[in-house]
């Protein structure tokens, strides 16, 4: 289906006065991409990254690498590769976080490609992740930090963030399958989390915070021991539960959702603090990435349980960051800023993806965050994608962790460069943002270009709905058998990110022409790239 008319820069500047109106009419994110380059960056970039761990013996039967040498190759015992050192080659040592994030990218890889090989492979491990001779307590309901291959020896508990990503990859396979074990599994997890770590008042009611470790008695001061609830498991859950279940994840969450925001939200710069005003921590700036994930969650919460106000509140949170966060002269997102409001020169992967995802399915009815999320899309795709190739000339792919920005004083271009020798996958960067970057902005530029798209389920999965707060006017569902599963492709149309076009657009902030006037200049010089 053809895609809407993108407003040109010239109409943007002459339109300017447009700030603080609602607009229902819909823009093209971004006029050199379409779903299906998304798509070709899934399978390209970043799972052919992988193609030598998804072919090896060991991860087929669930047992997920540990770390990847930075040009996609296996790890060799006692040998340093770039992304490697010796030491940590020398250290076979599995993560619980790094095993779950990979489960969840090759789930995702199958919801978007409908290859039973990936659903298989995500099937796999998690059985291996939920295995007591691994990293499951049995006796808890929660998880282990690490299990060392070599020698079998599994750490104690791990803390209340990582509990929460334990959770991803489990999470979404039941979304994609609709599987009850899985469900409870998840669901069961959640519980053991709430009984462990959650903490209560005085009344005996949840307080929407979560003691960092398993012994601890006061909240974890660090946000992300709170927010990765949300955003690892819990919207998920809720959206997948139902009846008393769903009504209870709802309302852990929510009290959260509300902790978060009278904990960590700072007024005075609209951002959210990494630590607790009531841990008494000081702190050195503010992380866009977070604060961008912060709000989309709170959003896709607040849609979940009705609670308008707090949906808007979210959304016009994080219209106001990204006109901070947005880089007119680069074209791209930064990702952190000190107390004095100067940007950092390093950008980070996952904070980047972050940003752009929540800001693609708000950019549909504001052309101007449409023009940013265009130029940041592209960055994206031309800088943390690793495009060098090999001897035969394939690319390595895959995403680099940071980029340092830099400016030329004479002539003032900016130069972008990635450290080259920083791991590209470990437990942190095991495909995770980037996997979630590429499902967003799928589903993101079908909103914005009016195409259909088509997304896998399979086995007992009946329900459909998109995940991550998108919903759509149609569906037409086949049904195809895959050896022994059971494929649903289910292809949607009409897309739609559910209040983003009721909420106005953000006014523009005191120069805001020259912020305009940036983005004209960009669009007549950047340099895009069309994948596939």
């Amino acid at each position: 289906m053809a895609g809407f008319r993108r407003l040109g820069v010239a109409a943007i500047v002459a339109g300017m006065a447009y700030a603080g109106m609602s607009h229902a009419a819909v823009y093209d994110l971004n006029a050199d991409l379409s779903s299906a380059d998304w798509l070709a960056h899934l399978n390209d970039d970043l799972l052919g990254y992988w193609d030598d761990a998804t072919a090896d013996p060991a991860t087929q039967s669930g047992s997920m690498p540990y770390r990847l040498c930075n040009d996609g190759s296996l790890v060799t015992y006692g040998v340093a590769c770039e992304g490697v050192t010796l030491a940590q080659s020398k250290a076979p040592v599995q993560t619980v976080v790094g095993q779950s994030r990979q489960v969840y990218s090759y789930a995702l890889a199958f919801h978007m490609t409908g290859n039973t090989e990936y659903l298989d492979l995500a099937k796999a491990g998690y059985e291996y992740l939920i295995s007591p001779s691994t990293f499951y307590d049995d006796t808890t309901g929660l998880y282990r930090t690490s299990y060392n291959v070599a020698t079998g020896a599994q750490s104690g508990l791990a803390n209340v963030q990582q509990q929460a990503y334990a959770l991803l990859g489990q999470g979404f396979l039941a979304y994609v399958t609709g599987d009850a074990s899985i469900q409870a599994q998840t669901a069961a997890g959640s519980a053991a989390i709430m009984d462990r770590f959650g903490l209560q008042d005085a009344s005996g009611s949840f307080t929407g915070s979560f003691a960092q470790t398993v012994d601890g008695t006061d909240a974890g001061p660090n946000i992300v021991m709170q927010l990765d609830q949300l955003n690892a498991y819990k919207v998920l859950l809720a959206q997948t539960s139902d009846g008393a279940a769903q009504a209870n994840v709802l309302q852990e969450a929510l009290a959260t959702a509300r902790y978060l925001r009278e904990e960590y939200f700072d007024t005075a710069t609209g951002l959210m603090r990494e630590q607790s005003y009531s841990s008494g921590i000081s702190i050195s700036g503010y992380n866009y990435g977070l604060s961008a994930k912060a709000f989309w969650f709170i959003d896709q919460l607040a849609q979940q349980a009705g609670d308008a106000e707090l949906s808007a509140w979210a959304q016009d949170a994080a219209r106001k960051l990204f006109v901070t966060a947005y880089d007119a002269d680069l074209g791209a997102w930064r990702t952190s800023q000190d107390l004095t409001g100067v940007a950092s020169d390093t950008l980070w992967w996952w904070e980047y993806a972050e940003l752009d995802q929540y800001a693609s399915q708000l950019a549909v009815s504001d052309p101007v965050l449409a023009q940013m999320v265009e130029s940041a899309q592209s960055f994206w795709l031309d800088n943390f994608v690793d495009h060098r190739t090999n001897a035969v000339g394939e690319e390595y792919g895959g995403v680099f962790p940071s980029l340092v920005v830099s400016q030329d004083s004479l002539t003032g271009e900016y130069g972008v460069a990635a450290d080259t020798n920083a791991p590209k996958h470990y437990q942190w960067i095991a495909g995770f943002h980037a996997f979630e970057h590429a499902l967003v902005s799928y589903m993101s530029e079908a909103m914005a270009s009016g195409e259909a798209i088509t997304l896998y389920f399979a086995d007992a999965a009946s329900d459909f709905t998109l995940a991550y707060g998108m919903q759509a006017q149609s569906q037409t569902v086949e049904q195809i058998l895959s050896g022994t599963t059971t494929v649903y492709a289910v292809t949607y149309t009409g897309l739609s990110y559910a209040l983003a076009s009721a909420i106005p657009a953000v006014p523009l902030p005191a120069g805001g022409l020259l912020l305009l006037s940036g983005l004209a200049a960009l669009c007549l010089h950047k340099r895009r790239r069309r994948l596939g």
